[in-house]
């Protein structure tokens, strides 16, 4: 028998570039939920004391983990994550697809790359994936507060 080695393929750029930006969003997000929670908490505290007061009291009384970290991680991460994924996961196909828009199917506008990317069609880019990132992971911002 002929054994031979099943080859993998690669993966498509774009996948690489929802996973990393997914990736960076997640350990970003995750850091960063304590200031968050802080925040929101502290705008809606009934007794006026300092930021600093109230962190410590809030440390003190439930924990960090409990009282600061683990109120919406998970919703904040998963919304944060699937946003910059789709956002900068897309950009680059959505650019390229509006700016081949209107130019002819010649040798020369097959690649994508010769087509012309002007400040409208990169703008127009960013707000579709914007608004599509934005409407997917709504529910979850919606969840985290």
């Amino acid at each position: 028998k002929n054994s031979q080695q099943k080859v993998c393929e690669p993966v498509h750029p774009r996948a690489l570039h929802c996973l990393a930006a997914g990736t960076a969003q997640s350990v970003s997000s995750a850091l960063c939920h304590p200031l968050g929670c802080l925040r929101v908490r502290w705008q809606w505290r009934t007794n006026k004391v300092g930021l600093i007061s109230f962190a410590s009291n809030i440390v003190r009384s439930e924990g960090i983990w409990r009282g600061l970290w683990k109120p919406g991680l998970t919703a904040n991460v998963c919304g944060m994550s699937g946003a910059a994924a789709i956002r900068l996961g897309y950009y680059e196909t959505v650019r390229d697809s509006l700016s081949s828009i209107g130019t002819s199917n010649s040798a020369n506008h097959r690649n994508t790359s010769s087509h012309p990317k002007t400040g409208v069609t990169m703008f127009m880019a960013g707000l579709v994936c914007g608004s599509v990132a934005f409407l997917a992971t709504a529910p979850f911002h919606f969840l985290k507060t």
